[in-house]
């Protein structure tokens, strides 16, 4: 009876693997295991960039490298309805609700062509997609107080009403004062008796009925603080107006900043 008992219980080991037999593949499998590095945001200019390349991307034990890339850069162009094809494609795709969206991957490709031809195109490119981006705490020193990421067409009501997303409050440094988001400055603005105000701004990026909250501005009564805003009018490449509710002719000294409720993560973002 003992012996029967120690070989059904042997056997039992057996087919369940055996404590021998797992260890054996236990400690194979630890000799041949393989971790991939990859370095996280790499230098973009020179003379960092050419240095990680002779330092870094030579070593064997680095894989590749993962880089960020805007989503404004992949999609350049408004989608719609049959507005590219094939669907499927790496150039075209169909969203859920029926419209098709083009991608331009050239300046993403040219933008990291040193990283695809690293040790003769031996190493891997990870892609991030940024899909949006705040405002740094020096961004008044740079001009940058802007979301320049996401592409214009989601801050639009045609995209909310197509996607029955609806709108969203975003905050808005003018308008709420806790964030560095407010918009970029102006170069002049100028206001006329009925209290319309033209406003220069170089590549401004604004639309006629864009809602924009202006703060920073001396005099302080070109400000535009309240909840609602104000819509952008007659629009062109580096001007702009709007309706002030002070009707007082005048001019206002720049710096001045107006944060957009499309573009610049402010007001409603579908």
């Amino acid at each position: 009876m003992l012996w029967c008992f120690i070989f059904a219980f042997a056997a039992f080991l057996t087919g369940c693997g055996g404590v021998g037999k797992s260890s054996s593949t236990t400690t194979s499998s630890s000799a041949h295991q393989f971790t991939h590095v990859y370095v996280v945001f790499p230098p973009a200019n020179d003379p960092n960039k050419t240095h990680f390349m002779n330092t870094v991307m030579n070593q064997a034990a680095i894989e590749g490298v993962t880089v960020p890339t805007a989503w404004i850069d992949a999609e350049t162009t408004t989608p719609g309805p049959g507005t590219c094809g094939p669907v499927g494609t790496q150039f075209c795709q169909q969203d859920a609700f029926g419209w098709t969206h083009s991608y331009d991957w050239s300046t993403i490709d040219a933008a990291n062509d040193v990283w695809f031809g690293a040790e003769s195109g031996t190493k891997k490119v990870n892609i991030i997609l940024d899909g949006i981006g705040g405002a740094s705490p020096l961004c008044a020193i740079t001009n940058s107080c802007i979301n320049p990421i996401t592409p214009y067409y989601v801050t639009t009501s045609d995209w909310a009403t197509h996607t029955m997303s609806g709108s969203q409050d975003i905050i808005n440094g003018n308008k709420d004062g806790c964030t560095n988001d407010v918009g970029l400055d102006t170069t002049s603005m100028s206001r006329d008796s009925s209290g319309v105000v033209t406003v220069t701004e170089n590549n401004h990026g604004y639309v006629d009925g864009d809602t924009i909250w202006v703060g920073g501005t001396v005099p302080p009564d070109y400000n535009v603080t309240t909840p609602a805003g104000v819509q952008v009018e007659n629009a062109t490449a580096n001007t702009f107006r709007y309706q002030s509710s002070t009707h007082a002719a005048g001019t206002a000294s720049a710096p001045i900043r107006q944060a957009n409720a499309m573009r610049f993560r402010s007001g409603k973002l579908a």
